[in-house]
């Protein structure tokens, strides 16, 4: 059975993705967590709406540490089954992730605190995790890149395109769908790294 608390979460990150932070109001969040509207059961568990999307915060950044860590303690060696479980990871974490990255678009100009969280907590880490990847990838096949950096913003993108469709229009890219973009986004990622030069041998040291 759900908290209070947690109730209270989940129904004020709801109502901050969709009508904002500002014009939402701790009597609104009280009623949709199915509390007595200015009663004063928020400030039960709760000092401010400030500490409440701090709480959302730290479950998310909780909820994409368990899947790191799910990850690192399951390698398949199987690039392409690999690449597709990374996809599908990225974008669930992406999916899980949505009612946030709605506050951060509405108020984030207004809240650059709020963003700059947002950015370090997820986007950030994402993409280090992503650069992380393809390094020990490439080592492993004694390929290298001259820029993984940019390389892994390249792979990412292609993932937050197709999260961002869904997101801003209800629906992926035209004339496609999440497992088709998948099966697509694997082969070309197959292919590109296939390109990369070999790795230059190391001289051995005296």
């Amino acid at each position: 059975m759900t908290s209070t608390r947690q109730r209270i979460v989940d129904a004020a990150v709801e109502l901050f993705a969709r009508q904002g932070y500002t014009r939402t109001t701790v009597g609104q969040i009280e009623a949709a967590a199915g509390l007595t509207p200015r009663a004063g059961g928020f400030y039960k568990h709760f000092p401010s709406k400030d500490a409440v999307l701090e709480v959302a915060l730290e479950q998310q950044t909780e909820a994409v540490d368990a899947v790191v860590a799910g990850l690192s303690q399951s390698p398949l060696g199987d690039t392409p089954a690999e690449l597709r479980l990374l996809a599908r990871v990225a974008l669930h974490e992406l999916d899980s992730e949505r009612d946030l990255l709605r506050i951060v678009m509405k108020d984030g100009e207004q809240f650059p605190d709020l963003r700059r969280e947002f950015f370090e907590r997820f986007p950030r880490r994402g993409y280090g995790l992503a650069q992380d990847w393809l390094r020990r990838r490439l080592g492993e096949h004694s390929r290298e890149v001259a820029d993984p950096e940019s390389l892994a913003a390249v792979l990412m993108g292609g993932l937050v395109h197709f999260f961002l469709m869904e997101t801003v229009f209800g629906q992926p890219p035209p004339g496609t769908d999440r497992e088709r973009f998948l099966d697509a986004w694997v082969r070309s990622t197959r292919a590109l790294l296939s390109t990369l030069p070999a790795a230059t041998p190391k001289e051995a040291t005296a």
